[in-house]
């Protein structure tokens, strides 16, 4: 003990400015000298240990880094793949513009001007977009989906808080858009809206068609084409398809005698027509 106490006397002695004994110090043999110089050698050559534990971080850092580009990239090759094979059944999203809508066959006189008889499946009148009132396309737009004029086909915001709620075992919440409900109606393979479909497939193939639609009707014109094609397609109850025919079923007026409150309340009743 006396002999490593010398040494570590003599080390930090070495180390002071002075780097000379002090008065009643013992004097140090040879061999202790060697060995204490070789400590404090060794000592000085040993790195500082915060480096060592700068290391140790930057090395667990860059794992921990490469870890997860590496999950991001197998995250990105999977849902690539899904897509794909989701997307390879769906009609072509161009389709939109030669849809036709069931319309009533109507016989007249050989004049045409005295109706004889009307023969339907359904109820609907098909109007253009420039004979839809601003009034009928913005209680539309507040009802079904606010933010039509700028997604993308698909509210993902709408989504996630629905998946979320439900998840939480609250009400089954809906967050389809227009475009979701369009597509849904006319540009869905028949089997996946058939009765017993998986409704989670039917719904990324919904999500999945709905984007690919607005890129192909890109900008005002196409939510214009696609906003027209909904307001043409959707059932409002007692056999009323169009919101032209379910402004003539409720109230028996044509679209531009519509006011606030029969525009509002045909503006929600997609969601419960059968009410």
């Amino acid at each position: 003990a006396s002999v490593t106490r010398t040494i570590r006397d003599w080390i930090d002695m070495s180390h002071s400015p002075a780097r000379q004994p002090l008065a009643g110090q013992r004097r140090m043999s040879p061999a202790l000298r060697i060995v204490a110089l070789r400590e404090a050698e060794r000592r000085r050559r040993r790195p500082p240990q915060p480096r060592r534990a700068a290391r140790a971080i930057g090395v667990v850092l860059a794992a921990v880094l490469s870890t997860t580009a590496i999950a991001l990239g197998l995250v990105v090759v999977i849902a690539s793949s899904v897509i794909t094979a989701m997307s390879a059944d769906l009609p072509e999203p161009s389709a939109l513009a030669e849809l036709d809508f069931v319309q009533p066959t109507i016989l007249y006189d050989r004049d045409r001007k005295v109706e004889l008889g009307r023969f339907q499946e359904q109820r609907r009148s098909v109007v253009s977009f420039d004979e839809i009132p601003p009034l009928v396309l913005d209680a539309t737009t507040t009802a079904e989906d606010r933010t039509f004029w700028d997604n993308g086909g698909v509210d993902m915001e709408a989504v996630m808080a629905a998946v979320a709620e439900n998840a939480a075992g609250g009400r089954e919440r809906g967050a389809s858009t227009i475009t979701q409900q369009l597509v849904r109606a006319r540009l869905l393979p028949g089997d996946a809206v058939a009765p017993g479909s998986d409704r989670y497939v039917r719904k990324v193939k919904e999500i999945i068609q709905s984007m690919r639609l607005t890129d192909t009707f890109p900008g005002e014109d196409g939510k214009r084409t696609i906003i027209t094609a909904y307001l043409n397609e959707i059932f409002y109850g007692h056999e009323a398809y169009g919101i032209a025919a379910a402004a003539e079923v409720y109230f028996g007026v044509g679209l531009d005698e519509l006011t606030v409150a029969q525009a509002a309340l045909l503006a929600s009743l997609p969601q419960s027509p059968t009410t």
